[in-house]
């Protein structure tokens, strides 16, 4: 996890030219992006697999809602009402990993970023409300700016990215459920819906080893 920045160095310096500064680390701000865009991909279909039949109407519905509680409101409605019990308690548990996973996925989305000599390998995030807050504070504007900095190396970014590629398979595994629940012949095998999986995430256990190795020997470990 993000380790809060305890001093503020002399040359901290806010900048949207931060990823330029950190070659190495700016990648991973997009790829948070992208994998955080398959998980809304994957909920989309989860909804579409528990309404089936009616899934058309019910997915545009969704679309047009505004803001991640209404949506979320709508699949839970949803899977409710047009699932089993057990299917329920499977799909509160990944709304549990959504909203852990969203809220370290908007604090580095919905952020300043900054960078400081005294801590070459990492980025310096800050959510700009607290930049604010510091500006009207009547206490050290720097000490009310610093209580919600957080300095975000590599591991923290490869990370984050892990957890949220786990909640996407976890979404797109409960696509599946949902459908065969509806059309319980749809996949003849066990093997043949890990097919399917596969063809959303053909990579995901061979990159993610390969960057755990690579790290490791980085560390000398």
């Amino acid at each position: 996890m993000p380790q809060p920045l305890r001093r503020w160095p002399d040359d901290l310096a806010w900048t949207a030219n931060a990823g330029a500064l950190r070659p190495k680390l700016a990648p991973w701000i997009v790829r948070v992006s992208a994998e955080w865009a398959k998980v809304q991909i994957h909920l989309g279909l989860v909804l579409a697999a528990t309404l089936d039949a009616e899934a058309h109407a019910g997915v545009h519905m969704y679309l047009a809602l505004t803001g991640s509680a209404a949506q979320e409101a709508a699949l839970s409605a949803a899977v409710n009402t047009q699932l089993p019990e057990a299917y329920q308690s499977a799909f509160v548990d990944i709304l549990r990993k959504y909203r852990a996973c969203a809220r370290q996925r908007n604090r580095i989305v919905h952020c300043l970023w900054g960078v400081s000599l005294k801590y070459p390998n990492g980025l310096i995030n800050c959510p700009p409300e607290n930049i604010i807050l510091g500006a009207i504070s009547k206490s050290a504007p720097r000490d009310d700016v610093l209580e919600k900095c957080m300095v975000y190396t590599e591991k923290d970014f490869f990370e984050l990215c892990d957890a949220i590629q786990a909640l996407g398979i976890d979404a797109y595994s409960f696509v599946i459920k949902a459908s065969l629940f509806h059309h319980p012949t749809q996949f003849s095998s066990e093997s043949e819906r890990l097919q399917v999986l596969q063809t959303f995430f053909p990579a995901t256990k061979p990159v993610h080893q390969n960057a755990r190795n690579s790290r490791l020997k980085g560390s000398g470990s």
